[in-house]
């Protein structure tokens, strides 16, 4: 107790020595009254919200209409549930499946729309965290980290991570941090990132970034909080060709109704929009597009595949060249066998 009120939130030195003020980028320190932390340059106080540094007090209108769209959203998702396979997805089989993520612990969950998509891209997401070689400790934020899964794939591999969204459903990562996962969590907008210049190693992000309003603004507030040689990594973004107008009209129809911010770029819109922010994008192959059996082009796809194995395909001319025009003539929705890497010149 201090001042006659409970700490509900105590923040720990390392995450702020990384997050900061959300009006002037000063630095935040415990706060003697009722608010978990106070930013020392111009007074502004944080509270804790649902057990978390709430930095995003204020939000704006777009993202009150997608934190409303979110609850739309679930309130509706147990009904895309079989009444049948309900128990397996509730109270401790929940957390079971919850741990388990983006693999399912039970095969028919794969009835289930959003898991099924999840489970589908599973070999894909861990091959990522593979190439990925996350150092120990390294400095990892999670934007639209949303129930935590990627977040916990993540410290499970030895780094500090952080998991951000602006989404009550951020809370359900209490799960783990009551199981001893190391995850700090923050309320926070990734269109305005609270954190420092210069101090994150990567930045990363699963079917989140076409969210946003405003690519540029987005990559250049990832850009400014990257270490030099810092990367962004994001997974399973969708992509659109560049003039499929009616792709572009008809994606995220039923998102959109409940007010949640749905775009579709094209990968010409990603890669300008990173290089704008000073970043080096890149398109990263992850294996498994080459061994769907049902694809077209076999000799192709086992040339590729070759190409891959001897590390030629992971060379700048093709991630930085003929990987994103290929996403021109094809494009993908969703683009869960690739990743956009962008990075931070030294």
């Amino acid at each position: 107790m201090e001042g006659g009120l409970p700490r509900l939130y105590m923040a720990s030195p390392e995450l702020l020595d990384i997050v900061c003020c959300s009006l002037c980028r000063g630095v935040l320190e415990p706060a003697t009254s009722g608010a978990a932390v106070v930013c020392t340059q111009c007074g502004e106080q944080y509270r804790e919200k649902q057990g978390m540094l709430d930095l995003n007090p204020e939000p704006s209108p777009s993202a009150q209409s997608e934190m409303a769209g979110h609850r739309i959203l679930e309130s509706q998702w147990i009904d895309t549930v079989p009444e049948a396979l309900r128990p397996l997805v509730v109270d401790e089989a929940g957390d079971e499946l919850l741990f388990s993520l983006p693999v399912l612990p039970h095969p028919e969950l794969v009835q289930v729309p959003s898991l099924s998509r999840m489970n589908e891209n599973a070999a894909d997401f861990f091959e990522l965290l593979d190439w990925m070689d996350i150092e120990p400790d390294e400095v990892i934020l999670e934007i639209g980290a949303h129930m935590g899964w990627a977040s916990h794939q993540l410290a499970e591999r030895g780094a500090y991570v952080i998991a951000s969204d602006i989404s009550h459903q951020l809370a359900m990562t209490e799960t783990f941090v009551k199981r001893g996962v190391r995850m700090e969590r923050i309320h926070a907008d990734m269109m305005d990132l609270p954190v420092q210049d210069g101090v994150l190693d990567t930045v990363f992000g699963v079917s989140v970034i076409h969210h946003a309003n405003d690519l540029e603004q987005l990559f250049c507030t990832c850009a400014r909080a990257l270490k030099p040689g810092g990367r962004c990594v994001f997974f399973s973004e969708p992509v659109v060709g560049l003039h499929d107008e009616q792709r572009k009209a008809e994606f995220g129809a039923e998102e959109k109704e409940v007010g949640i911010q749905e775009h579709i770029y094209s990968i010409v819109d990603y890669v300008s929009a990173a290089k704008a922010a000073g970043l080096i994008p890149e398109v990263l192959p992850l294996s498994s597009v080459l061994r769907d059996a049902n694809r077209r082009y076999r000799l192709l796809r086992a040339a590729w595949l070759g190409l891959l194995k001897t590390k030629v395909g992971y060379t700048g001319l093709f991630t930085c060249h003929i990987y994103p025009f290929l996403l021109r003539l094809y494009p993908r929705i969703p683009f869960p066998h690739m990743a956009l890497i962008c990075t931070k010149p030294m």
